[in-house]
Formats: structure tokens, sequence, C-alpha cells
């Protein structure tokens, strides 16, 4: 694709078209597609109030994009996050415009430091109350008690048990289908194959003893889509889930919310036990084990605050 177009801000927003339906044919999830989507338009906005239109895209240089991330007070992580974007974005013009021309050398040098904070988890009454929750809804199916408004509480508890005992993404119990779960007795465990980052599968987790709950909310589907709303057969969007967990969470007086925290919990249970860091990041999805370090260093900082307050106590 040639590199200039009619003016600055046309030559913009063609190559926005351009690279989301490059990164729609990847398979984005809704939500990081809609992130895409806010972080180009927050970056669009900035430009057409900093540069005039008759200008060219090689005017973007180091000055705009620093500019640009202190426009705003903005958190050091979300300033990273959006830095990262803006790279991509640039670094998908330099690798498909026709005059081979580099953004690259722009973005040199600009690092954000953002302060390593423990990740907020369940801790260990928080995590018993949420497994408590979920035994307690699967026993109506024993009980026989299938209401319609049983029926949505089952499937939310079963929701947030395979978030809680697997570790999965969102993005990845919301894509589940009927026919991914495979039951094996020997090790009494149900597995299942997600598609995580990069469409690269893994098999994943979850104890067998849900059996009886899980064919019973299999049965009573209408689809192969594992976990849909209740009056059709369509995808829960990660808002609903959002709702449907901190709803959950305000009933058991935890005080706390987000959609990974049941990830969170599950990669620092499993380093307090002293699991090798490499199977962690294998279990999570993880694209490089730096990334599960997090967790780790996590463990260490709660170790030391932990004994720092016996000290003085």
């Amino acid at each position: 694709m040639k590199l200039e177009h009619d003016n600055l801000f046309d030559t913009i927003l063609k190559w926005k078209k351009f690279y989301l339906e490059v990164k729609n044919n990847n398979e984005l999830s809704k939500h990081t597609y809609s992130q895409y989507n806010k972080v180009f338009n927050l970056f669009y906005e900035f430009i057409i109030e900093e540069l005039d239109e008759d200008k060219s895209i090689k005017d973007i240089d180091k000055s705009i994009i620093i500019k640009f991330l202190n426009h705003k007070e903005w958190e050091a992580s979300t300033k990273k996050n959006y830095l990262i974007f803006i790279k991509g974005f640039f670094q998908f013009i330099s690798d498909e415009n026709d005059s081979n021309y580099n953004f690259l050398k722009i973005f040199k040098n600009i690092n954000i430091k953002v302060k390593k904070s423990i990740p907020i988890h369940l801790n260990n009454d928080e995590e018993e109350k949420v497994n408590t929750y979920c035994i307690d809804t699967f026993k109506l199916v024993e009980k026989k008690q299938i209401s319609i408004s049983n029926k949505v509480a089952i499937r939310n508890a079963l929701l947030i048990y395979i978030l809680l005992k697997s570790g999965i993404r969102v993005s990845e119990v919301l894509g589940l289908k009927v026919d991914d779960f495979i039951l094996d007795n020997e090790s009494n465990v149900y597995s299942f194959k997600v598609l995580g980052k990069g469409n690269k599968e893994r098999i994943a987790y979850v104890p067998a003893t849900i059996e009886k709950v899980f064919k019973y909310f299999i049965n009573i589907q209408h689809s192969n889509i594992a976990f849909s709303s209740t009056n059709k057969d369509n995808l829960i969007d990660r808002a609903f889930l959002f709702i449907i967990v901190r709803k959950i969470f305000k009933s058991l007086n935890i005080n706390k919310s987000g959609l990974h925290i049941m990830r969170h919990t599950l990669a620092m249970k499993l380093v307090a036990q002293n699991v090798n860091l490499s199977t962690i990041s294998e279990i999570l999805g993880h694209s490089d084990i730096s990334i599960t370090q997090i967790y780790a260093r996590s463990n260490e900082e709660s170790k030391k605050s932990a004994l720092v307050g016996s000290f003085f106590s």
C-alpha cells in the first residue's frame, strides 16, 4: 500500500482500516479489538489537534509520540500499553508501505517504567468462600432444584469454578465448546483445549468433581457453545461476565473486582506450592516465562511484608 494519501488525516485513517482488517483476520477477541480502536481514536484525536492535515505522516516523530503519552495524566501502565499499540501500528506501516519507509527509529529509547505491583488475587479465605459458593450451587442439581434462575446460577458458578481451577483467560473460557471437554477417569479431571494468544493451543484441566453438574449443564445446551446466554445461544460477552463476578463477590463480602482475579489466584497459589515457574508459565499460556516471574516476585514481597510486620509486633 502506498505510504501517503490525500492528506495526513486521510493517510492515518486508511492505514488504520487496513491494520484493523489484518488484525481482525487474526481472530482478535472483541475486547482486544475494542482496545485497539480506543487507543487509535485517542491517538488520532491528538494528531488532529497537534498537526495540520497538509503535513506528511513522516512528520510524526519521537517528540510527537512522547507528547501524546504525556498529554494526559495516565498511569504508567496505561502509557506503556498505549506505546505498545502505537509502536505496533507504525511497525505495520513500516512493513506494508510501498516506499519501504521505516518508522521504528522514532521509538528508539522511549521507555516507560512501570512499578511492579502484586497482582490482585484472592487470599486463602476468599478463595475458600468462592469455592464453597460454587460447590453449594452445584448441589442444586443433586437436589433437582432446577428453576430458570437456578440454571443461570449453575452456569455462572461453572464459569467461575473453571476460571479459578484452570487459570485460563476470560476470552478462553468464553470461547469454549461443549465437545472441547474430555473426561479423564484415570486422573479424575476434565481436560479441554483452549486457544490462547497468538492462536496457540494448550490443554487445561479442572477437577472431575464437577462431573454430575457438568453433564447436566451440557445436556441442557441447545448448541455446541459451552456457555451461552439464557434466552439465545449467543456467547456471553466479557462485560456481562464482569457484572456476574462482581455481583457474586459482593454477595460473599469480597471487596475485589476484575476478571483476572481467579487466574492470578491460581498463579500465586502454585508459586506458594513451589511449582516450577516453567510449568506455571505453560499452565497460564504465557508466551515468555518473564511474564510469569511477576508472581514469584509478588510472593517474595508478601513474605517480606509478613516478616517485617512480625519484627515490630
